[in-house]
């Protein structure tokens, strides 16, 4: 996985969910999974809804994916809560490797606050600041369809309110025409996450992966 392969070793994904296949199945393709949980770590239907697809024991459990320009990542990552744990900023590192991956080590990053997203981005302050230090021009946007025309990436965080249709369309234009979208999902504990709205975005960029509405537990 990407961890491996940039040599990181403590890589935490705090409050976590698994990664499917666009069909709504597991997702076991190598091509697009980057970062898969430890071999011990299994998934579980954390809220009691019956709606999360269960990977079983002994199974590899993706949480994070990437094909061409969409990433979908199954944790906040580098909210500030997290990386107070996280003192060796290895989760810093790996989604600055994203970023540059993607990016090639500088532009405009917009973090979505249109939706009502459980984190705008003063809970992202440190990451932000790190991502600043490292070339990138981190902004917050309260109108994410107007304010693609300059941005390079958008993040979108875990968020409780859908995308319309118009905001759908745009995002897919955008990475039609080169720019990046980062996908953050998180564990649902009492069903209060949207885990719907972030897959219909999946849906509309055409990404071979989708979220699952479960709790990796290790």
């Amino acid at each position: 996985g990407l961890a491996d392969r940039v040599g990181l070793q403590s890589v935490q994904f705090g409050t976590a969910c698994s990664l499917l296949n666009a069909d709504g199945g597991r997702l076991r393709d190598d091509s697009v999974v980057a970062v898969w949980a430890e071999e011990s770590a299994t998934n579980t239907d954390a809220d009691g809804t019956g709606d999360a697809v269960d990977y079983g024991e002994h199974a590899d459990v993706p949480l994070l994916a990437i094909d061409g320009n969409v990433v979908a990542v199954g944790s906040l990552l580098v909210d500030d809560d997290t990386l107070q744990y996280n003192a060796d900023r290895e989760n810093e590192e790996l989604l600055l490797n994203v970023w540059d991956a993607k990016l090639g080590g500088s532009g405009t990053v917009l973090w979505d606050e249109t939706h009502n997203e459980f984190n705008g981005l003063d809970g992202f302050s440190t990451f932000a600041g790190y991502a600043s230090e490292n070339g990138y021009d981190v902004r917050s946007t309260a109108d994410v369809a107007s304010d693609l025309g300059e941005a390079d990436a958008v993040v979108i965080p875990s968020t409780t309110e859908s995308y319309a249709d118009g905001e759908l369309d745009a995002l897919a234009s955008f990475v039609d025409d080169g720019g990046t979208v980062l996908l953050h999902d998180r564990a649902d504990y009492q069903d209060d996450d949207a885990t719907s709205d972030l897959n219909a975005v999946a849906s509309a960029l055409d990404a071979p992966f989708r979220f699952n509405d479960d709790q990796v537990v290790d």
